[in-house]
């Protein structure tokens, strides 16, 4: 008896150029200058006052300097006090966000307060945040929004502020004067209408170093 020969159709194997990012799912990463306070920085993992861009726990070296490309921006409040069960607020006007205001003056309290950006990273071309909560990095936030409603491009670099008996770094901002590969438009579109409207319970998969200064 002959035995019947089933013919199998095959399916075909496509792959879009995005799709290992796709992976990752819907958080963004997150730009932080990583000083003489950042746990890895102490133990000699990170390198000290260099960039990194930090997402699921990898942190990428962006270098001492970044260009950037700055789509929005926003006020974010945080409180990482239960680190298992961290809180952002960004209405600037609520009892929260005031609460976590206030809070940030205590030391060692787990919150912080300031601007959050909305960039392009030009050299992993990927969007992520940079937030500025800090005492200092607000005062340099004031002007990362002037070169964000003049030129929108800007390079960050590690600055050196010495006060009496303490020092630190914040990262400070300039007009970028490098040509770079600017993000897909539609893209763009979206994320900033993400980053606008975000959800009412924001989970902070890991949360900043905390800087009083």
């Amino acid at each position: 008896m002959e035995k019947s020969v089933q013919k199998r159709e095959t399916a075909t194997v496509v792959v879009g150029d995005n799709f290992l990012d796709e992976c990752g799912g819907d958080y963004l990463g997150r730009v932080q200058l990583m000083t003489s306070n950042s746990g890895d920085c102490k133990t000699g993992v990170f390198p000290i006052n260099h960039f990194a861009h930090i997402l699921e726990g990898e942190q990428n070296d962006l270098g001492k300097e970044i260009d950037v490309l700055l789509l929005e921006w926003r006020a974010k409040a945080l409180d990482v006090s239960d680190k298992a069960h961290p809180v952002s607020n960004y209405d600037s006007t609520s009892e929260e966000f005031l609460d976590i205001r206030e809070r940030s003056g205590i030391a060692n309290s787990g919150c912080m307060w300031g601007p959050e950006f909305l960039v392009w990273l030009p050299s992993i071309r990927k969007f992520a945040t940079f937030f500025f909560g800090s005492n200092s990095a607000r005062k340099e936030a004031k002007k990362v929004v002037a070169i964000f409603q003049m030129a929108k491009a800007a390079t960050f670099k590690p600055y050196h502020i010495v006060k009496s008996k303490f020092d630190w770094f914040v990262a400070r901002a300039t007009v970028c004067s490098t040509p770079f590969e600017m993000p897909d438009e539609d893209e763009a579109s979206k994320q900033i209408e993400k980053f606008m409207n975000p959800p009412i319970f924001v989970p902070e998969e890991e949360a900043p170093a905390l800087e009083d200064r």
